[in-house]
């Protein structure tokens, strides 16, 4: 069916012109599952309690020994799947002047989504038990960057990022040193990313007293080359005041896709001579290990 065609074509073409927009999917490590139909998806991780000296249950010898299977000392977390889909709707006289007239339609739909996954990605859902981004690094045991009051693990910045404090004291690249070496040393730092609100972000192209930008200093941090910007994720949807250290690792989060997003339009027609369909894909949203995210108040 043309119409059909032309709303998948429209998707495809959505997605490779906005794939930056894909914030959630720039910021957590991507798997995809080799069967659409899936709804739980299952992961199994070693309990770390198993083994003998905490370290590693796997066995050194000079051969001969038989080890333990792994599932003996393995746990596993089921995650479900999530259906995000928005719906279009169209007049068939308007279809017959014009089959590409829902196309219009299919990219806004499109967008709608793109936010859904981003948002739920970054700060979870409450109603659907979903940890994002923020929840987890609220949890990271490892600590985080707190404006003022530290106590425990956590650490207090030094000053505000935006110059505000009276004796005008700051340093993001001492916040971002500390909050990097809060990140469970397992993920490499060429995985790690900063995520933020523009204006949070862009503070890091503020000068020192030596004239150079934070932001050339800081790559280093990221396992990036100086002067390299690739590990800025910019956000609206992050909370103010804050800016978060990412671990783009498959043991740290990762979004699921087990059906990308797709049309529907296997529906009877509607009342008033309308056709609809939807725009949906089956997405899941995986935190393994809190310590692969750290908050950094910037305040």
């Amino acid at each position: 069916m043309e119409i059909i065609t032309n709303m998948r074509k429209s998707i495809e073409e959505f997605q490779n012109v906005n794939i930056d927009g894909y914030i959630a999917r720039n910021a957590l490590y991507v798997r995809t599952l080799n069967n659409p139909n899936i709804r739980r998806d299952v992961v199994r991780r070693v309990d770390m309690a198993a083994a003998p000296d905490g370290i590693s249950r796997a066995q050194i010898s000079a051969g001969g020994t038989i080890p333990d299977e792994i599932t003996t000392g393995a746990k596993e977390d089921i995650h479900p799947i999530w259906w995000i889909a928005d719906a279009v709707i169209m007049n068939e006289a308007e279809i017959s002047i014009d089959p590409t007239r829902w196309d219009l339609d299919v990219r806004v739909a499109m967008l709608e989504c793109q936010r859904r996954e981003n948002y739920t990605a970054i700060n979870g859902d409450v109603n659907h038990n979903i940890t994002g981004i923020v929840g987890a690094a609220q949890a990271n045991p490892r600590g985080s960057i707190v404006a003022s009051g530290a106590s425990g693990n956590q650490e207090n910045n030094s000053g505000a990022w935006d110059g505000s404090e009276q004796d005008g004291k700051m340093d993001p690249y001492e916040d971002l040193r500390l909050a990097t070496g809060m990140v469970n040393p397992e993920f490499p730092r060429s995985s790690l990313n900063l995520l933020g609100r523009p204006e949070s972000l862009n503070y890091l192209w503020s000068k020192n007293e030596f004239r150079e930008t934070y932001v050339s200093e800081i790559a280093g941090l990221f396992g990036r080359a100086d002067g390299s910007t690739d590990f800025l994720i910019p956000c609206d949807y992050m909370p103010a005041n804050t800016v978060y250290v990412a671990a783009k690792h498959m043991n740290a989060g990762e979004i699921v896709i087990a059906q990308d997003y797709d049309v529907d339009a296997d529906y009877p027609r509607q009342k008033g001579k309308n056709r609809y369909a939807e725009i949906g894909g089956w997405v899941g949203f995986e935190i393994h290990d809190p310590s692969g995210f750290v908050q950094v108040a910037i305040n």
